[in-house]
């Protein structure tokens, strides 16, 4: 539960690793990713809910600087303070600088967006999602081209900022 809040710390000494670490989780940014997983999987996510008190927070910060190992970046007292109030708050530690944005809740916008389409085959190419590292463009489609009928292979779908238009059909 710490270790969302300590990878946010060194993720500026350990670009290398972070960029490792966040594409396997599937996600732009290592330590916010780490965080989103716990949460979502329904593990404690600050170190008050693990009954640690407030007032505690300054001698741990005195008990692990008082003597020094390896980490990537500096330690600091202040700075560790400074983690683990966040972590016992359970904050969503702060992207890394210069790591993309999250934009899956507007790709999951975007994609539902789709469900409207007219054209079933498109449809089923735009909202079935691939598989972790699939590109578009292998994806697999369960009814072939061949299966289509006539009306179904040439209706056309337009996307438009406000969603899908097809014929006969206004986007949302």
């Amino acid at each position: 539960m710490i270790l969302p809040h300590a990878m946010a710390y060194n993720a500026p000494a350990a670009r290398e690793a972070m960029d490792r670490i966040a594409p396997a989780l599937g996600v732009p940014d290592a330590p916010t990713g780490l965080f989103d997983l716990i949460r979502r999987t329904g593990g404690p996510t600050s170190l008050r809910d693990l009954g640690m008190a407030e007032a505690d927070l300054d001698r741990a910060a005195e008990l692990a600087t008082a003597q020094s190992y390896p980490n990537p970046r500096e330690l600091t007292r202040t700075c560790l303070a400074d983690l683990l109030c966040d972590a016992w708050r359970g904050r969503r530690p702060q992207a890394a600088a210069g790591s993309a944005p999250d934009l899956r809740p507007l790709t999951d916008e975007v994609v539902a967006s789709f469900d409207g389409c007219a054209n079933p085959r498109l449809r089923q190419l735009l909202t079935d999602p691939p598989a972790l590292g699939t590109p578009w463009s292998d994806r697999k489609v369960t009814k072939p081209q061949s299966q289509l009928s006539s009306q179904e292979a040439h209706m056309p779908c337009r996307v438009t900022l406000s969603g899908i238009s097809s014929p006969g059909h206004e986007g949302k």
